[in-house]
Formats: structure tokens, C-alpha cells, sequence
């Protein structure tokens, strides 16, 4: 992490007392940050220059690195929902030339796909899915 650069600080704490567990990291700034059970990890949503967003995907007791996710986007909606996405981060293009465009994220097996949007009413077409290449998109 080099200095001036915006960060996000996370620490590690037990239930019910809150009291620091010792673990704390510091982060690219972060938009948002969330809780995942199924990968038991801890994650963050935030980006990285034009046109990147930016997830860190930590263990949720050390708080060490397992991965980092880019995805080519600036403006996306994250969609989350614990019963149904567990294990899985789902983003929705919303800007040119993505929008519609759905990528899911696979905080197990680290894998991106991506998905095309819906087809116009009336088509035929059938969306198209694939998995993107990992050392373009996982580190």
C-alpha cells in the first residue's frame, strides 16, 4: 500500500463483548464491507483508478489476503442476499457497455463469470455465460 493512497482499516473483534481480537488490516478505501458464511470471509467492495472495481476477499479470523478480485467496471449494483448468495457476490453492470451484464463472483472456488444481458423483448437469443480467465481477473 503506498502512501496517499485512500485505505480502510478493519479490526477483528469477538461477540458478544467487542473487544479487539488483535487482528486489524488496512485496505484499499472500501465502499463497502461484508460478511460472507458459506467462504467465511470477510470482504470488501471498493475501487481501483477509472473503470475498476476492486474486491479483497479476507479470512474472517486473521484477517490475512486469501484474494483479490478485479472486475472492469466503474458503476455496478452489488446484489447480496445471504439465504440466496451465500458463497457468491453478484454484480449488475449498469453503465456502457456492461449494462445488464451480470458477474458472479465464486468466493470458494475464486472463478468470475460473466453473463450477458437479457435479450430484447422478442429475440431469440439466448444470454450468454462464461467463466472469465483467472490471471486477468484473481489474484
Amino acid at each position: 500500500m503506498r502512501l496517499g493512497r485512500r485505505t480502510s482499516c478493519l479490526t477483528a473483534v469477538s461477540f458478544p463483548s467487542m473487544r479487539p481480537t488483535g487482528a486489524t488490516v488496512a485496505v484499499d478505501w472500501a465502499s463497502a464491507v461484508l460478511y460472507d458464511s458459506k467462504s467465511t470471509s470477510v470482504v470488501t467492495v471498493g475501487y481501483a483508478g477509472m473503470q475498476t472495481i476492486v474486491i479483497h476477499q479476507l479470512d474472517s479470523v486473521s484477517l490475512q489476503l486469501r484474494r483479490r478480485y478485479r472486475l472492469p467496471l466503474s458503476v455496478a449494483w452489488l446484489l447480496h442476499a445471504t439465504r440466496v448468495s451465500d458463497g457468491y457476490l453478484i454484480f449488475v453492470g449498469s453503465e456502457q457497455p456492461w449494462v445488464g451484464t451480470i458477474f458472479v463472483m465464486d468466493l470458494q472456488a475464486a472463478e468470475i463469470y460473466e453473463q450477458d444481458p437479457p435479450p430484447a423483448a422478442g429475440s431469440r437469443r439466448r444470454p450468454v455465460r462464461r467463466r472469465l480467465p483467472r490471471g486477468m481477473f484473481v489474484e
